[in-house]
């Protein structure tokens, strides 16, 4: 569900004051030459993107900023056939530049044990990045495939957490990148970074049990699945990090036959304070000496992040994603067991431009390192941007954004891994008749594969968004409604007493967000 008050991650940059929107009318050709996409038309008045979460005029939350007045809208063309193009407004957005899923690991590993997740595990991007949407009105846009769809709530269906001027409307975009298969994918130049700290002697969590017991154990687990996803070609090194920092294994060419790195994991021990600066530089100077232009170069760390010794210096990440003017080597982080620093890996992997997940159990192995091991290829697409146009009829009140902003320099590109999607859930308030003919537009812009940038723009118009992906949709609705309970946003008794939760929806992900939901309640 959603509300108006965010005790989550504040932004990493300083949002300015919104601005009011151009004039009203424009000539198209100036649009053209002075926005970064052709879909953001001119308007007047308010309406403009909000901050990332719901915010109420009233709310004296610190750091939140009243809603804009609604500006004037449009004439309807439906009264008046004179009338010129609706007003609209504009915003750029990110959902999570390292494309982590960590808080919903967290969240459902400590509800399988009973207990209440943590306040700063309820960040929904993170809850939409680790589930799958089907498509439900595929448009094809290479190298994207995207379906569009707005779906209007009935009275009390979505509890929102503040008074709503009219109807609530939820838009949902579902986006799925380029795939790979093993055969066609790159080589790899992959350097495990692995903690061997006295914290990763402790259970992976309070229903540890087995041979599987410890946060190594978990580890070593990980890195068997890893093993089994190589093929010839790839090429890696194995540095350990407890108060100092070693490699083990300096560029181990895979061969089929060849035992060595498995028996190095296998025979991992754990000891010492943990000095993550250490193991951070050690891993890339490895990196550096395994880095080839034709592979796919990538430091992965497996950490419950609880560093004690030394500072991390985010620079050495940073200034090693780019080698002489081009991609360098990305840093990719997995949280290993409950408890683990999520926050502290989340912001090395923003930086590092690379996924982040969290491996608390064994389960998690086969999915991290087998059936996801694409993410930790190369990116698929680079330097990606998503703009938001929609006309000021509606008013946009709630983001799953990470990000968002209506200067795009406000809000960080991404890179959009091989095999993976995006959900984007926004919602809006509006009048409980839109005229059909009225337009939502997304804009993409990013660089190809060949290093061209590239600029795109799909349009629909309301009356083809209202047609399609009403279960999609209100299933990701259930996906931010757990991330929202989670960050004490709304209570239990607003998300039970919705109706939302009466319907018989058949899909996967609503299931088991409905069920996440009950299991949260029982454990509050």
């Amino acid at each position: 569900m959603f509300t108006s008050k965010h005790p989550l991650k504040q932004p990493r940059l300083q949002r300015p004051q919104l601005q009011q929107p151009l004039l009203k009318h424009c000539a198209l050709a100036l649009l053209l030459a002075t926005l970064p996409f052709t879909l953001v038309a001119c308007g007047s008045g308010g309406g403009d993107a909000k901050d990332p979460q719901a915010v109420n005029p009233s709310d004296t939350h610190p750091g939140l900023r009243p809603l804009p007045e609604v500006g004037e809208t449009a004439p309807d063309p439906s009264e008046n056939s004179s009338a010129l193009p609706a007003a609209t407004t504009s915003f750029f957005f990110s959902y999570d530049e390292s494309g982590s899923t960590a808080s919903r690991d967290l969240t459902f590993a400590a509800l399988a044990d009973g207990k209440a997740p943590q306040r700063s595990w309820g960040r929904p991007y993170e809850y939409l990045n680790a589930e799958s949407f089907d498509h439900f009105d595929l448009t094809m846009a290479a190298p994207f495939n995207v379906s569009m769809g707005l779906y209007k709530a009935s009275t009390g269906e979505i509890p929102v957490g503040r008074s709503v001027n009219g109807s609530v409307y939820a838009l949902g975009i579902n986006l799925t990148g380029p795939t790979l298969t093993h055969a066609e994918r790159d080589n790899v130049a992959l350097t495990l970074l692995v903690d061997i700290s006295g914290s990763m002697t402790m259970p992976y969590s309070d229903a540890a049990h087995g041979e599987i017991y410890t946060r190594l154990d978990v580890v070593k687990e990980g890195l068997f699945r890893l093993l089994t996803q190589l093929k010839e070609g790839d090429i890696l090194s194995l540095v350990t990090f407890e108060r100092s920092a070693k490699t083990v294994i300096d560029r181990w060419v895979y061969q089929d036959d060849d035992n060595s790195f498995f028996n190095a994991i296998a025979s991992l021990k754990a000891t010492g304070s943990t000095n993550l600066d250490r193991g951070i530089d050690e891993a890339y100077s490895a990196a550096n000496a395994l880095f080839d232009p034709e592979k796919s170069n990538r430091v992965i760390i497996l950490t419950d992040a609880n560093a004690n010794t030394g500072e991390v210096d985010p620079a050495v990440i940073a200034q090693s994603t780019v080698i002489n003017d081009a991609e360098g080597i990305h840093f990719s982080g997995i949280g290993i067991g409950e408890g683990f620093d999520d926050r502290f890996l989340n912001e090395l992997t923003d930086i590092g431009k690379g996924t982040y997940t969290a491996m608390i159990t064994p389960n998690d192995a086969q999915r991290i390192f087998a059936d996801n091991f694409m993410r930790f290829l190369s990116p698929a697409v680079k330097n990606v941007k998503f703009q938001l146009t929609y006309p000021q009829a509606l008013n946009q009140f709630y983001s799953a954004a990470e990000d968002i902003s209506t200067d795009a320099g406000e809000v960080s590109s991404i890179n959009f891994s091989y095999n993976s999607e995006q959900f984007f859930l926004e919602l809006f308030e509006g009048a409980g008749f839109l005229s059909p003919e009225l337009e939502i537009s997304l804009g993409i812009s990013f660089t190809d594969a060949q290093g061209e940038d590239q600029q795109l723009t799909i349009t629909k118009t309301l009356e083809q968004l209202r047609a399609v992906g009403e279960d999609e949709i209100k299933s990701a609705v259930t996906v931010t409604t757990l991330a929202q309970l989670v960050a004490g946003q709304v209570t239990c008794t607003e998300v039970m007493s919705s109706s939302l939760y009466e319907q018989d929806i058949r899909t996967y992900t609503f299931e088991k967000y409905k069920q996440g939901v009950k299991d949260f309640c029982l454990a509050n």
